[in-house]
């Protein structure tokens, strides 16, 4: 069986902590960040070995968007689920247009965020 990777994009450490550990735990290979900027560098050079990102919306320097647009431009069928806990902040036109199809409330339920990770890839878990 595949080991998905996924890169993890939250500025806020225990979000990405409790994400890291669900996601961890049912397989993935996961790589977080707390910086968006690093996240970006090191999607660049390591584009291809990601089957998915999940970032942040709000975070400092740049944002859940712009990152997304970022990595779009690189990978433009690169699977993106964007996280917020300011659905009304959220810019959906700007995601429709760029091409991101997930989204997800924070703070959101473990069976919530896993049922959306695997959609978005296509698998399944039995827990």
């Amino acid at each position: 069986m595949k080991q998905y990777r996924i890169l993890v994009v939250d500025d806020e450490s225990d979000v990405l902590s409790v994400s890291e550990r669900i996601l961890t735990r049912l397989g993935y290979k996961v790589i977080p960040f707390t910086n968006s900027k690093e996240a970006l560098e090191l999607y660049k050079n390591l584009f291809s070995q990601f089957d998915l990102v999940i970032t942040d919306f709000r975070m400092p320097s740049l944002n859940g968007l712009q990152l997304c647009k970022e990595i779009l431009k690189i990978t433009p069928n690169m699977p993106v689920i964007i996280c917020s806990g300011y659905a009304s902040e959220f810019g959906h036109e700007e995601a429709d247009e760029l091409g991101v199809k997930w989204f997800i409330r924070k703070p959101f339920l473990k069976t919530e965020f896993v049922q959306l990770v695997e959609k978005t890839l296509g698998v399944g878990h039995q827990e």
